[in-house]
């Protein structure tokens, strides 16, 4: 019975043993893994950066053409104008035929 005993102390240290050296150097690898972690992190950070002025840069690029859509749309209409009265002109003179 004794020597059963001492097996299965034997048994329960061995497994302790490998259970230990399977741990050893765990805090380690992490704290490798942790850097890099700290790296992609402030990479992710950086792009998020970069795309939130991205953003706000296309905001402002939005707000602007439509103003100059505005403009190029009342200058059209100008123009339209000017050309509808020159041709009343041009017909009251005599200088283009009526249609």
């Amino acid at each position: 019975m004794v020597k059963q005993k001492k097996t299965t102390d034997q048994k329960i240290d061995d497994l302790a043993l490998a259970v230990k050296r399977g741990f050893d150097g765990v805090d380690e690898k992490f704290k490798g893994i942790d850097e890099k972690f700290k790296s992609l992190d402030q990479q992710f950070k950086t792009v998020f950066d970069q795309l939130r002025i991205l953003g706000s840069d296309m905001h402002d690029v939005k707000i602007t053409l439509a103003s100059l859509l505005k403009m190029v749309a009342e200058r059209d209409r100008e123009i339209n104008s000017i050309d509808l009265r020159l041709r009343r002109v041009e017909q009251h003179l005599g200088l283009l035929a009526v249609t």
